[in-house]
C-alpha cells in the first residue's frame, strides 16, 4: 500500500468542547498547503467544531483555514453540490451521510449522496480543487458556494459575491476574518464550471436576495444553475490571499482542464515523496498511526505566498495588508510547535524547513516582532516567547537559510522592550520579571507559567546570541544568567514551582492540584519539571537525584485529581488527565512533554522507557480517538513520532538528541544529502549510543550521504 493510502484523517476527529480527542479536522490538502478541505456537518454557524465524526449529515466540503477550534476559522467557503429544487440556506442543504462514507485522504475525496443521486469527487493543488460531480438522474442541477461568517467576524460581515453565467464562473471575496487581520487581508475564490451554467445568483443569511438572481452584491454565498440532465461536471477553483486577479492566474496555471485523477495522482506523489522518508516494514503494525501522524506534522505552518506570473513568491502581509515579495507562513502557535514540530522538521525535512523559518522571518520584517500565535496575523494567546526555541533549534541543529543577527534582532526585543498586557507578542510584564527575576502573581494571571518560559527563552537567546558573536557578548551574559530565574519561583520546603509576590512571599494557600492561577492550563504538578535548559541544576535544586526520583514518581502515582481554581470551570485538559491512568502526569497537553526525559537525567532509563511505551501505545489510538488531548498543530504527533523511532529532542535549542529503543520491527529515515540511518532493533545501524544516552545532532550527518 501507497504510504499516503495509510494515512488516516478522521483520527483525532471525535471532540466536543468538553472533552478532545486531538481536536483535528479530516484535513485534504497539499503538504503545508495555502488551503485546507474538510467535511463539515454541523449546522451552526460560526461552530469550530464544524466537523464532528459522530454527526451523520453532510452540507459540503469546506475550504477552511482552521488551525484549532480555539483559534476558530477563516477566510473559509464550503462547497455542495445540489439536484431538485434549489436549497441555500445550510440547515436546508444538510443531507443524511454518515462520516464513516465519506472516502478522504489527504490527497483525494469521494462520496455518495444518495439522497441527491450524486457522485462527488475531488482533488487539491497548493492553490485549489479539482473535483467532479456526477448527477446520476436527469433533473435540476447547481453547486453552492457559501461563506458563513466566521465566530469572531462579527455582526458587520458580507462576503461579495458575483455570479456570471456568461463566463461560466462565480466569483467570491471572503470576508469573514478574524478581527485583528488588517482591512484588505481577504480571499479570493474563481470558481469554473466545465459546463455552461443557465443562471445563478446569491444569497444571504435567511437565503435567496429577490431580486438579485443575477449580478452580484454584499452576500454570504452564491449558485450556479446548470442545464438539467444527467452525467459528469467538472469543476475548479482557485483561491488567493491577494485579488482576484491573482487567483484567476493560479486557476490558469494550476487547475483549468485538468481531470481529477491527474491531480490525485500529483498529490500522491508529493505526498509520497515526504512521507517515504520514514521506511517502515510492510507488516508494521503501527504504520497506520505512523503515517498518520506525519501527515499532521506536514500540514502546519500554513503557506501564504502564492507565484506571481513569473513564477516568484509574493504575498499580502494579513498584519498590514501590503503586498510583498517572499515567502510568508502562518497558522501556528510557538507554544506548542516549538516543542517537537520543529525539532522533527529538522530531523527529517532539513530541506523544507529552511523555507518556513524565512516566512516566519518575514512576517517579524513586517511588524518587528515574531508572533506568539498567528491566524492569519498576530493573536493573543498563550505565554512565553517560543519563536526564541525555534530559531535556537534550528540553529543548533545546522538548519540554515536565515541570518542569525538579523533574527536576534527581532528575537531580543522579548527581553528588552515591554509590551502591553495584551499585545499578541513579545513578553508581558517584563518589567516586573526583570526586576525582580519572576512575573509576581498580582500582576498578571499565569505569572508562574510565564517566569519558567521566559527563563528558557532567554536560555535559548543567548544560544542564538553566542553563535552571531562577540559583539552580542553582553547580551548573551544577561540571558545566561536569567536563564537561571526558575529558581526565583522554585518552593524549597514543598519542592514546587509556585506562585510568588511582589514583596516575596509565597501565594497561600497553596494546592498542588488547583489548575490556573500562577499557571496556564495546568497546575503546579504539570508544570513540575518544566525546565528543559537546566535539568541537572533543577535535580540538584531537588536535593539530588534519589529525592527527584521521588518526586517523579510521586507525580505518576498521585491520583488524577484536580480542582478548577480560577478557571471557574472543568476545562477539557482537567477532564482529558482524569481519564486515564497516568496520575498528575498530563500528556493531553504541552507543559507535561518535557517530563518524560527527566527519568533519564536521574538514572533511570528503564522507567522512561516504561512510561514511554505506556503513552505511545496506550494513548494514541486509531480512529476516531488518535490523541489523548489536543494535537496541535502537529507538535502531538511529532512528540509520538520522535518518541516511536527513539530520537527523542528532550531540549529544542540544544542539538542533542535523547536515545530510545525504537517501537518499530523495521525503521530506517532516508534523508537527501544525509547518510541512511538504520533505527531498526538489532542491526546495529543505529546511533552509536547507548539507550538513554545523548548524542549530538551532527553525528547524524558525518558519515557519507545516501545515494
Amino acid at each position: 500500500m501507497r504510504s499516503v493510502e495509510q494515512v488516516d484523517p478522521f483520527i483525532g476527529t471525535d471532540n466536543t468542547f468538553a472533552f478532545g480527542h486531538g481536536n483535528t479536522l479530516p484535513i485534504m490538502a497539499r503538504p503545508w498547503g495555502n488551503h485546507h478541505w474538510s467535511p463539515a456537518n454541523s449546522t451552526r454557524d460560526g461552530d469550530p467544531w464544524f466537523f464532528q465524526y459522530r454527526e451523520n449529515g453532510f452540507h459540503g466540503l469546506r475550504l477552511t483555514h482552521q488551525p484549532s477550534p480555539w483559534m476558530r476559522d477563516w477566510g473559509h467557503a464550503t462547497l455542495m453540490p445540489q439536484s431538485g429544487g434549489r436549497r441555500t440556506r445550510l440547515p436546508d442543504r444538510q443531507v443524511v451521510l454518515p462520516s464513516r462514507w465519506l472516502d478522504l485522504r489527504p490527497h483525494r475525496f469521494r462520496c455518495v449522496l444518495p439522497e441527491q443521486g450524486i457522485i462527488w469527487e475531488a482533488a487539491p493543488t497548493r492553490h485549489g480543487l479539482a473535483f467532479r460531480v456526477t448527477w446520476q438522474s436527469d433533473g435540476p442541477r447547481r453547486l453552492i458556494l457559501d461563506s458563513a461568517p466566521s465566530g469572531s467576524a462579527g455582526p458587520d460581515f458580507a462576503s461579495v459575491v458575483a455570479v456570471r453565467p456568461d463566463s461560466s464562473e462565480m466569483v467570491l471575496q471572503a470576508r469573514n476574518m478574524p478581527s485583528s487581520t488588517h482591512p484588505a487581508f481577504s480571499l479570493h475564490l474563481v470558481l469554473r464550471s466545465g459546463l455552461t451554467p443557465i443562471g445563478g445568483g446569491v444569497f444571504g443569511p435567511e437565503g435567496d436576495f429577490d431580486g438579485m438572481l443575477h449580478g452580484q452584491g454584499p452576500a454570504r454565498g452564491g449558485w450556479l444553475e446548470l442545464p438539467p440532465g444527467s452525467g459528469p461536471v467538472s469543476f475548479w477553483l482557485a483561491a488567493s490571499f491577494i485579488d482576484e486577479d491573482s487567483a484567476r492566474h493560479l486557476l490558469g496555471q494550476d487547475l483549468v482542464g485538468r481531470s481529477v485523477e491527474e491531480v490525485t495522482d500529483e498529490g500522491a506523489q508529493e505526498w509520497n515523496l515526504l512521507l517515504d522518508r520514514l521506511e517502515l516494514a510492510g507488516d508494521e503494525p503501527l504504520a497506520p498511526l505512523a503515517r498518520s501522524f506525519q501527515y499532521r506534522t506536514l500540514l502546519f505552518p500554513r503557506r501564504l505566498d502564492e507565484p506571481d506570473p513569473l513564477g516568484k513568491p509574493r504575498h499580502r502581509c494579513p498584519d498590514t495588508g501590503r503586498i510583498v515579495s517572499g515567502i510568508r507562513v502562518t497558522d501556528n502557535g510557538f507554544w506548542d510547535t516549538a516543542r517537537t514540530v520543529y525539532p522533527w522538521l529538522a530531523l527529517l525535512y532539513p530541506d523544507r524547513l529552511p523555507d518556513l523559518l524565512e516566512g516566519w522571518v518575514a512576517g517579524a520584517r513586517a511588524t518587528g516582532w515574531f508572533p506568539s500565535w498567528a491566524s492569519p496575523g498576530h493573536r493573543v494567546c498563550m505565554t512565553g516567547s517560543y519563536a526564541d526555541a525555534v530559531f535556537a533549534d534550528a540553529l543548533a541543529r545546522g538548519i540554515g537559510g536565515w541570518d542569525p543577527a538579523e533574527v536576534l534582532g527581532y528575537l531580543r526585543r522579548h527581553t528588552e522592550e515591554p509590551v502591553p498586557d495584551d499585545a499578541p507578542f513579545g513578553r508581558v510584564a517584563l518589567d516586573a520579571y526583570r526586576k525582580l527575576g519572576y512575573v509576581p502573581f498580582e500582576r498578571i494571571p499565569k505569572a508562574t507559567a510565564r517566569t519558567l518560559d521566559y527563563a528558557y527563552g532567554d536560555w535559548c537567546l543567548a544560544r542564538i546570541a553566542n553563535v552571531v558573536g562577540r559583539q552580542e557578548d553582553r547580551f548573551r551574559d544577561g540571558c545566561r544568567m536569567r536563564a537561571g530565574n526558575w529558581r526565583t519561583v522554585l518552593d524549597p520546603v514543598s519542592g514546587f514551582f509556585r506562585g510568588r509576590h511582589a514583596d516575596g512571599s509565597w501565594l497561600e494557600p497553596f494546592d498542588p492540584t488547583e489548575w490556573g492561577g500562577a499557571f496556564v492550563e495546568g497546575s503546579a504538578w504539570q508544570f513540575a519539571w518544566h525546565v528543559p535548559h537546566q535539568p541537572e541544576e533543577l535535580i540538584a535544586a531537588r536535593g539530588g537525584r534519589t529525592r527527584a526520583k521521588a518526586f517523579l514518581a510521586q507525580l505518576f502515582n498521585t491520583q488524577p485529581a484536580y480542582k478548577v481554581g480560577s478557571y471557574g470551570h472543568a476545562i477539557h485538559e482537567m477532564r482529558e488527565m482524569a481519564a486515564v491512568d497516568f496520575g498528575q502526569y498530563a500528556h493531553s497537553n504541552q507543559p507535561s512533554h518535557f517530563t518524560l526525559p527527566y527519568w533519564a537525567h536521574c538514572g533511570e532509563i528503564d522507567t522512561l522507557v516504561h512510561w514511554r511505551d505506556r503513552v505511545c501505545l496506550e494513548l494514541h489510538r486509531a480512529c476516531p480517538d488518535g490523541y489523548p488531548g489536543d494535537e496541535d498543530n502537529g507538535e502531538m504527533s511529532a512528540w509520538w513520532l520522535c518518541a516511536a523511532i527513539g530520537l527523542f529532542p528532550d531540549c529544542p535549542g540544544r542539538e542533542s538528541w535523547l536515545v530510545l529503543p525504537t517501537l518499530f520491527k523495521h525503521c530506517v529515515l532516508h534523508v537527501p544529502n544525509r547518510p541512511r540511518l538504520d533505527l531498526s532493533p538489532g542491526t546495529g545501524g543505529g546511533p552509536d549510543r547507548p539507550v538513554g544516552s545523548w548524542m549530538t545532532h551532527q553525528a547524524l550527518v558525518d558519515s557519507e550521504p545516501e545515494q
